[in-house]
């Protein structure tokens, strides 16, 4: 089957010059994906075609042993689920939604230990600083950096003395670095071409901090692939995480977690995929209501799952600088890897 599609894929790339250019570059260590077609920009029909090709063969992999680093399937309680979706005012995707009360679920008192009494955060690919706001209410951050390619209207209207924003591309987030002890993203790490060249980075920084540093990563799984249809450039599985990891120097303490699962993924597909592209009538505010009731209803039951098939996304924990062979930065079950 790989080599079918592996096959299909090179005799399409030599009717096209952009996915011809684009293949010639597979053979680098700066990527954890085969291809650099980014769905960002514009994509002709056989890019369409080469992208979901390509992305295929990179999400085959997925049975990896994570030796040595734990794998923690996130579930959140049905509380939280519960009180959280109410205060949902748009139509939002499930894989979102559990990004969100993951960053509210990490323990934030830990955290601020562990760093040594503050927490001063760069975010790369920060987009309008929205989770720089989030961690803001969630941890009373000390200081907060955001940098992304594109400059935001939100950030000349940001009202925080402690927040600095920075328009920068990923490769060159090191140079606005000033003793910050977390590095996050959420969502961004698919839109960099060269992610590997991004994780080695911060592990040449972690290198020169003689503080602790976390760095956390929310990123999507290889079911996006079908939810999220032509989206940044790929989506990760447990072979290109592993990719990330050593990029970054293999750090003393690493945490992988997996969020959502196959009823979440179902849900996506149906209610927010198939309306939009086939049927043409994405959902819109009014139909709120009975879109998170449905939803509710889903988180619930793969938050009780111990399932670790099929999970929406990812959250990787690297940490330097810390003592402790291993910490659980939130609330869950623990599984072997």
């Amino acid at each position: 089957m790989k080599w079918t599609i592996l096959l299909l894929a090179d005799s399409i790339c030599e009717y096209s010059p952009t996915m011809r250019e684009s293949s010639q570059k597979l053979k680098n260590d700066l990527s954890s994906s085969s291809h650099t077609v980014n769905a960002d920009y514009f994509m002709s029909p056989s890019d369409k075609l080469k992208y979901i090709l390509f992305n295929l063969v990179n999400n085959l992999s997925t049975n990896i042993r994570m030796q040595g680093i734990e794998v923690e399937k996130f579930n959140p309680s049905k509380s939280v689920v519960i009180e959280y979706l109410k205060t949902t005012t748009e139509p939002t995707s499930p894989s979102r939604i559990m990004s969100n009360i993951f960053w509210e679920q990490l323990d934030w008192k830990l955290i601020r230990a562990k760093l040594n009494g503050e927490i001063r955060v760069l975010e790369v690919g920060c987009g309008t600083g929205r989770y720089g706001e989030k961690l803001n209410r969630s941890a009373s951050i000390d200081s907060y950096k955001g940098v992304d390619i594109e400059a935001r209207e939100e950030w000349r209207l940001n009202q925080h003395d402690h927040f600095f924003f920075q328009r920068a591309s990923f490769e060159d987030f090191i140079e606005f670095t000033s003793r910050e002890n977390l590095i996050i993203t959420q969502s961004a790490l698919e839109h960099f071409d060269q992610d590997l060249q991004f994780f080695e980075s911060i592990g040449n920084y972690a290198e020169t901090c003689d503080f602790p540093l976390v760095s956390i990563h929310l990123f999507p799984s290889p079911m996006c692939l079908f939810t999220f249809l032509f989206h940044g450039i790929r989506q990760y599985n447990r072979r290109s995480i592993l990719k990330l990891i050593k990029s970054s120097g293999m750090p003393r303490i690493v945490n992988l977690y997996l969020l959502g699962g196959f009823r979440s993924n179902l849900f996506h597909l149906v209610h927010i995929t198939m309306r939009s592209v086939i049927f043409r009538k994405p959902l819109s505010s009014k139909h709120v209501s009975s879109y998170v009731s449905k939803m509710s209803r889903v988180l619930v039951r793969d938050s009780k799952s111990r399932s670790k098939f099929s999970p929406s996304f990812y959250a990787l924990i690297l940490a330097w600088n810390i003592k402790d062979k291993e910490i659980n930065w939130v609330g869950g079950s623990k599984s072997n890897p």
